[in-house]
């Protein structure tokens, strides 16, 4: 495909995902019964594949089984410390608190100097976590292009000008949904379950390359067991 294929392509997925947004919006002021611990499991979920792949697997082959302390620190976290997450849900649904910053905020009176600096802290500790998923955007964006390069990865790359597109969507989308009142729940509702939606997806689309790669690429799973423990080559 050609760039401004895959640009298209790209934008009329943001369309198809901001249509569906206000779509799931509106379903839910007419019907409220939702099973909310599946949908809030997979909406999780979707955030876990670019980081997954471009961080979790850098991190695995330098530091080894520190890798699956991860991991395990996510699952305890929800399993454990269950019971402290019910209590802050409560907390914030009783006083309308959307986010990190207004929670620890309502701790000092609602001050709003001290949501301010969370809030600062908060944006500063997500940046990482942004560029990987542009960075993923951009490698998907250069194979899908046909310019993607074997050691493209190694390289220092210039800015895509559909990174700065996908940087103002995401500010304008943020701006847009966060000019309610946050006791309004049902953009959120509906933005977890198009993540929900999107964690499938990416969920059967991961199945499948696992499979191709198992099955087409090196005939059996025995076959790619063999082929690994014979390379040097980390992958």
């Amino acid at each position: 495909m050609t760039g401004w294929t895959v640009a298209l392509v790209a934008i009329l997925y943001l369309i198809a995902q901001y249509v569906r947004v206000k779509t799931i919006g509106r379903r839910n002021r007419l019907d409220q019964k939702v099973d909310r611990p599946f949908i809030y499991a997979l909406s999780l979920a979707s955030g876990g594949s670019s980081w997954l792949f471009y961080g979790g697997l850098g991190y695995a082959a330098e530091n080894g089984i520190e890798f699956a302390g991860l991991f395990i620190g996510i699952a305890l976290a929800f399993t454990l410390g269950f019971p402290f997450f019910h209590r802050v849900i409560k907390l914030a649904q009783s006083q309308g608190i959307a986010s990190i910053a207004d929670l620890i905020g309502a701790r000092y009176g609602k001050s709003f100097s001290v949501t301010a600096f969370v809030t600062i802290i908060v944006t500063v500790g997500g940046v990482p976590y942004l560029a990987l998923q542009l960075t993923a955007v951009h490698y998907l964006f250069e194979v899908f292009a046909g310019t993607f390069t074997p050691h493209s990865a190694d390289r220092a790359h210039e800015p895509h000008w559909l990174l700065w597109g996908l940087l103002c969507v995401i500010a304008l989308f943020v701006i847009h949904n966060s000019e309610k009142s946050p006791q309004t729940m049902d953009r959120d509702e509906s933005i977890v379950r198009t993540l929900a939606s999107d964690s499938a997806l990416k969920m059967i689309a991961f199945i499948a390359v696992g499979i191709a790669a198992t099955t087409f690429l090196f005939g059996t799973p025995g076959e790619l067991l063999s082929h690994l423990a014979g390379s040097n080559t980390a992958i």
